[in-house]
């Protein structure tokens, strides 16, 4: 079965082989390691809401060994972030110099 996603950018040959490289490039052995990646693609993810993505990378890092309560410490660490986020720019606060 061909992901919803490929499917999706198939209509654009050009356009899925760029996204596709993009994905190779970013993910590929570098200073991070792949779970790390990972985490922060499930990260990136959640924060957009999107539930194909999640899906995907819950299952790839679950592959890898991470537990659910790795994975809960992660979802803290987002809603704490986000909700900072939120106080600082629903306040207006700006670093000061």
């Amino acid at each position: 079965m061909v992901p919803p996603t490929f499917r999706a950018l198939a209509i654009s040959p050009d356009y899925m082989k760029a996204t596709l490289e993009q994905m190779h490039v970013a993910m590929a052995p570098g200073k991070l390691d792949a779970k790390t990646k990972f985490l922060i693609a499930l990260t990136t993810s959640v924060n957009n809401g999107s539930d194909m993505c999640v899906a995907s990378h819950t299952k790839q890092l679950k592959s890898m060994g991470v537990t659910d309560e790795e994975l809960l410490e992660m979802i803290a660490v987002i809603a704490a972030s986000s909700g900072m986020n939120r106080v600082n720019t629903g306040l207006r606060l700006f670093p000061q110099e």
